[in-house]
């Protein structure tokens, strides 16, 4: 395959580089909640060891860049409260009523 050239990583020059770029966003990140409350905490730990199997450079710096950019998004104060909650609050939301019975005893009808 003389056409294929292997693409170049964004920023990491190798995995140890991006090792310490991945650890030194989730330590901003952690500090940059204001709340001190372990779910939020443990929330924020969840997101990052969702992508802890990946192992190509160029997908690890996109994360990178992305949550780099919701931080300062966050810190810049152009995402408001409420964006920042409903993204700790995504898996906690009570489930629907799926039947009549689950409507009628949570009061919906």
């Amino acid at each position: 395959m003389s056409g294929v050239k292997a693409a170049r990583p964004i920023l990491s020059r190798n995995h140890a580089e991006a090792r310490r770029r991945v650890i030194s966003l989730y330590r901003a990140c952690h500090s940059s909640v204001d709340l001190t409350v372990p779910v939020l905490h443990a929330r924020l730990r969840e997101e990052f060891r969702k992508n802890k199997d990946i192992k190509d450079l160029r997908i690890i710096d996109l994360l990178i860049h992305r949550w780099q950019n919701e931080l300062l998004e966050v810190a810049h104060l152009w995402k408001s409260d409420t964006h920042v909650m409903d993204f700790f609050r995504e898996d906690y939301r009570p489930e629907k009523p799926k039947d009549f019975l689950d409507k009628f005893l949570s009061g919906k009808q």
